[in-house]
């Protein structure tokens, strides 16, 4: 407490390197392996921005708070992305208030603006004179806010670090190659207006419907569904499963990330998303664990992260409102077993071996569907449906595995497809019918084309048994051990 009964309260933001905005704008810049380029690239391999509900959640934040420095008659004069702060409770707020000056108030323009960051008329008038004074205007403030919600969606600023103040006096024309939204390049064009009399507040641009998904509460950091797909270009239906879980859910609910690697789910959750509900879909390992699309120098290599640092990762502290995973792979019972026997609170689906790709495509359409019906659906409801729905689809239960030929078996035998044993009048036939006459004899065959199409399973913690149940239970107890079981 000062002379004046003045408390200074403080607040403690977040420890380490990626407590400021600054390090989220960047968090792909040092990505190894060419990680950085691919996350500028979306499944189909076309550039894209991050525009997705974190990004827009932050940019919304950002102009919230720059628009209540100005609602009481202040301008920061110095907004970069280092100036905002992730704080104890996720929150993102605006620091360093001391270059901030009254609305309209003349101040020197040295120690009150940061030369990336600073308005054409600042730019301007330190280009003639930098120690000449300039009018405290919200534009400049805007300005700056425009500059940094750029480098949010865009991963890069706008301005290197030796641009000169005559560059910046010009103004500016948003890159033509530059990875974004259409809504956000009107967003960032009114806001980079090189005439700071036509930039519109702070308080305005909140207004806009790009920012109509991203309510500042909890509730906007809140999805159903966090979704990853690994290899989604390859072989399995991974496409169409995406597609149906962009279908059933709104944007508020679901945050999908294709061509996934480990470290995505690590940076979702640093960007305090708070999914109830994770999915992984691609491949299992025949050892039982899941594999993640890695690149090494140029090539295309699998990672297999163990059950510890999965559980190390989707822990309380990290993920508070997760309650179940969805393991769409195969061979996923082990993994999903040691990751329950850890975390006891998480209910896990997976499956018990092999799963064709069709009935796991079936199964996680009925899942999400079920999940996209209501709020705060049980993981068991959602697993009940997906099944319904892999059953309705005409698939069978069980595991393929059990049916599939050992490696001795003729019709594993390179040799057999070019003149299968089965198939009479082989010579005389042409490529067509040859082809026809092969897939018939493999198709009846139910160690080339099991009977069944895979078994899901829900890995949860027992339930406690209910008191009928002990009663039950204990009929051949005594009357007193009876009577103590209803006293309890």
């Amino acid at each position: 407490m000062t002379d004046d009964g003045i408390v200074l309260v403080m607040e403690a933001a977040q420890p380490g390197g990626s407590s400021s905005l600054h390090a989220i704008c960047r968090r792909h810049d040092h990505a190894p392996d060419g990680q950085s380029e691919r996350s500028a690239r979306d499944y189909s391999g076309e550039p894209v921005g991050r525009h997705s509900l974190m990004e827009t959640a932050y940019a919304q934040r950002v102009l919230q708070c720059v628009s209540r420095v100005h609602e009481v008659g202040w301008v920061h004069c110095d907004i970069k992305p280092c100036h905002f702060m992730r704080f104890a409770n996720g929150d993102l707020k605006l620091v360093d208030f001391g270059a901030a000056s009254k609305i309209g108030s003349f101040v020197p323009l040295q120690g009150h603006h940061s030369r990336r960051y600073c308005s054409p008329e600042q730019a301007a008038a330190a280009q003639r004179d930098l120690t000449a004074r300039f009018r405290a205007d919200p534009s400049h403030d805007v300005w700056a806010a425009g500059l940094v919600l750029y480098e949010l969606f865009c991963g890069i600023p706008l301005f290197g670090e030796d641009v000169q103040y005559y560059e910046i006096a010009r103004g500016v024309t948003l890159p033509h190659d530059a990875v974004l939204s259409e809504a956000h390049k009107r967003l960032l064009g009114r806001m980079v207006q090189t005439n700071g009399e036509r930039r519109p507040c702070a308080a305005e641009l909140l207004c806009k419907n790009v920012f109509s998904l991203a309510d500042d509460t909890v509730q906007r950091r809140q999805v159903e569904v966090a979704a990853f797909f690994a290899n989604p270009k390859n072989d399995l239906k991974l496409m169409k499963e995406i597609k149906d879980l962009l279908s059933a859910f709104s944007h508020k609910k679901r945050e999908v990330m294709p061509a996934a690697r480990l470290s995505d789910v690590q940076q979702l959750l640093e960007a305090d998303l708070l999914p109830r509900i994770i999915a992984f879909s691609g491949h299992g390992s025949i050892t039982g664990t899941l594999l993640f699309e890695e690149e090494s120098f140029g090539h295309h290599i699998w990672r297999q992260p163990t059950a510890d640092a999965l559980v190390s990762l989707l822990c309380p502290q990290n993920a508070p409102e997760l309650l179940g995973i969805l393991l769409n792979a195969c061979r996923s019972e082990r993994i999903a077993r040691e990751i329950q026997s850890q975390l006891p609170h998480l209910s896990v689906v997976c499956w018990r071996g092999l799963a064709a790709d069709a009935a796991a495509k079936a199964f996680s359409k009925g899942f999400y569907t079920a999940l996209a019906e209501g709020m705060q659906v049980p993981i068991t409801t959602a697993f009940d449906a997906g099944r319904a729905s892999l059953l309705r689809a005409g698939y069978k239960e069980g595991d393929p595995e059990d049916y599939l030929h050992p490696s001795s078996h003729m019709h594993r035998n390179p040799e057999w497809h070019q003149r299968p044993a089965e198939v009479e009048g082989w010579e005389r036939m042409g490529e067509l019918d040859r082809r026809r006459a092969k897939e018939a004899v493999m198709r009846a065959c139910p160690g080339c084309c099991p009977p069944v199409h895979g078994e899901v399973i829900l890995v949860a913690a027992p339930r406690p048994p209910s008191r009928l149940q002990l009663t039950q239970g204990r009929k051949s107890k005594s009357a007193n051990d009876l009577r103590c079981i209803r006293d309890d």
